[in-house]
């Protein structure tokens, strides 16, 4: 799983300095359709290859646009709130993460466990099928996802300041700004 791990951290570490250049909202749907061509190249390379030579540069495409992905929408979820909301921000964005995983590996499981299970087959390729099958529908989702999300993105012209061409107003790229770290002091 080396290259989902390196995935993650590229994609992770990457994030925020890209976040200084364009909305949120573009990093997340560059990670949602990174997330989605990677899970189709798995669902290929299972289908077609099995080797894990041809299944790793697929787990590294999904896990750089999971890195994406959870930065952007960790920023979109806590930008903005309150000092004394942002524990209860960053609780329903963990509270939404964890059942939106349980949740997709369930119907997922189930969509791989129904294409084995009604095959007339049997054998690992029976399990590669069904396999396949489930990475190709959480691509769907995935895909339809990120459309959803494409529609309702506040337009440019529309967005009250943003990360989009210049860095945060309250973050540089040395930390807080003087007026943010005043703020702080202020509430201790």
């Amino acid at each position: 799983m080396l290259p989902f791990a390196a995935g993650i951290i590229f994609g992770a570490g990457s994030a925020p300095k890209l976040m200084l250049k364009v909305a949120p909202h573009w990093i997340t749907a560059i990670g949602g359709l990174l997330g989605t061509a990677g899970a189709l190249w798995i669902a290929w390379a299972i289908s077609q290859h099995g080797g894990w030579p041809y299944i790793a540069p697929g787990f590294l495409v999904v896990a750089l646009g999971f890195g994406f992905g959870v930065m952007a929408l960790t920023h979109a979820a806590v930008y903005r709130v309150e000092p004394d909301k942002a524990g209860i921000a960053s609780a329903l964005l963990n509270s939404a993460q964890q059942i939106g995983v349980a949740l997709g590996l369930a119907v997922l499981a189930g969509v791989a466990a129904t294409v084995t299970a009604g095959s007339n087959d049997s054998g690992p390729q029976v399990l590669a099928t069904g396999h396949s099958t489930a990475l190709v529908v959480g691509a769907g989702v995935l895909l339809a996802a990120k459309l959803v999300g494409a529609a309702h993105a506040q337009p440019e012209g529309e967005r009250r300041r943003s990360c989009c061409r210049s860095p945060c107003p309250d973050v540089t790229r040395q930390g807080l700004t003087a007026r943010s770290r005043a703020a702080v002091s202020a509430r201790r």
